[in-house]
């Protein structure tokens, strides 16, 4: 449910198994932080099986703000 994502407005620390290094003074939104815990898992072993499979060692992400 977006609208009930968007009202979990608290700041809360990063799961140090999905974002290891962070640290926990980094504080995100944890109704999003709790909606990417859902699927983190799912996509990096899919990104990793994608990567074994094309013999490829590394992802390249772009953002423009």
């Amino acid at each position: 449910m977006s609208l009930l994502t968007d009202l979990d407005i608290e700041k809360g620390e990063l799961d140090p198994a999905l974002f290891p290094g962070v640290p926990p003074s980094v504080l995100v939104h944890e109704g999003f932080r709790d909606e990417h815990f859902k699927t983190a898992s799912l996509i990096l072993e899919e990104v990793n099986r994608l990567l074994a499979e094309k013999g490829l060692n590394s992802v390249t992400c772009v953002s423009f703000i």
